[in-house]
């Protein structure tokens, strides 16, 4: 990251391996990369499941919502309806 802070892979790979522990810089990553390639719905999703991590599910449903106008399909689409709903 100090090295290419514009490579969004760098930030989602970093963002997956803090989200059990720090959901709060997992978020921070995930959202950079939102920024760096606004088309790839991986993004806002770890968006959404860093925020239900943080217990914000209202933020959680508008990155949810973000990531479903860039596709119908993600497999993390169904785990993140079922935490919502609790």
């Amino acid at each position: 990251i100090t090295r290419h802070p514009d490579c969004a892979e760098a930030h989602f790979n970093l963002a997956v391996m803090k989200l059990d522990t720090d959901a709060q810089a997992a978020l921070e990553h995930f959202s950079t990369g939102e920024l760096l390639v606004p088309e790839a719905p991986d993004y806002p999703v770890g968006c959404a499941r860093a925020l239900v991590h943080l217990g914000r599910k209202q933020d959680a449903r508008e990155a949810l919502a973000r990531a479903r106008k860039l596709t119908d399909n993600h497999f993390r689409f169904d785990e993140l309806d079922a935490a919502l709903s609790q």
